[in-house]
This record gives structure tokens, sequence and C-alpha cells, in this order.
């Protein structure tokens, strides 16, 4: 079934963040690693591309909790990579978690701010007034000391959640 691993991959990523659940997520995703994602029949999208960037985002996760942050980079900004190149689906809204954006809050919690707002930049281009990569850059911008991209992305952010 084309969709098993994706939603093996999206698991993986929303396990990590349980508190002490790391075997669980190295499992599933090697699991879902064993399955070959299958192109279905019928229309030119890219599935089985989708399907491998979310695979690395999971492993980038799993690399970072490990302790192996740079392998984690590595593959986190290859998933946003092949994301970038599959791009999206004529009739969905979009990723759910972004590859880049996952990598942007990846970048932070290694204390890479201005790395993390470049990689938040680079989402919001592609998905324009997105809440959680606005709050991204924002944080960066504040940890890189960059005061006029924090005013530009809370002034954004505030726009954004103004209740109307």
């Amino acid at each position: 079934e084309p969709g098993l691993p994706v939603a093996d991959a999206l698991r993986a990523m929303r396990i990590l963040f349980e508190p002490f659940r790391l075997p669980r997520a190295s499992g599933a995703h090697a699991q879902s690693n064993g399955q070959p994602a299958k192109q279905p029949a019928g229309g030119p999208y890219d599935w089985t591309g989708q399907v491998a960037s979310m695979r690395l985002a999971a492993a980038g996760w799993i690399a970072a909790a490990e302790g192996r942050a740079e392998e984690a980079v590595r593959l986190l900004t290859e998933a946003a990579d092949k994301e970038a190149a599959v791009g999206k689906h004529p009739v969905t809204p979009g990723a759910i978690l972004p590859a880049r954006e996952l990598l942007g809050d990846m970048l932070m919690a290694l204390g890479r701010p201005v790395d993390a707002l470049a990689e938040y930049r680079a989402t919001l281009t592609r998905e324009p007034r997105r809440y959680r990569s606005l709050e991204g850059a924002r944080q960066a911008a504040a940890a890189a000391g960059d005061v006029g991209a924090e005013r530009q992305y809370a002034s954004e952010v505030a726009a954004l959640t103004a209740r109307q």
C-alpha cells in the first residue's frame, strides 16, 4: 500500500517527541525502510520521492536523538532538497511538516540560528504566511541578534494570528 511507508515515517517522527521512545522510533523507521515505496498507478506526481523525503527526515531526527548531529543535519538537508525537487502535489495544500522547516528546527536545536533563519526563509518562499516557519524565523532572528528581521517576523506572526 503506497501510504503505509509515509505513515510509518510520520509515526517515527512523532514518537521521537515522546520521552524515552527512541527504540520504538528507530524500529518504525527501519521497518518502513524495508518496504519499497510504490508509485500509484496513474498520475505524474512523484510519490516515491515524497516518501523518500519523509524517510530521510525521520532518519535525521533519529540521528539527532542518538547524538549524531552532523549526520542529522545532512539527512534533513537531503530530505529538504528531495522534497523541493518533488514539488507539491496539485491537489494537496502542501506538506504538514515541510522538510526544510524541520531542518530549521534542527539547526535551532543545535544552536545555529543564522543557518536556521535561512532555512525558515526558504520555507516561507515556497509556503508564504506559514505560522511555524514565521515563528521559527522570528525566534532564529532573535537568537542571531537580527533585530530588524525579528521585528519583521513578529509583525507577520501578529498579523497572521490577529482576530478579524
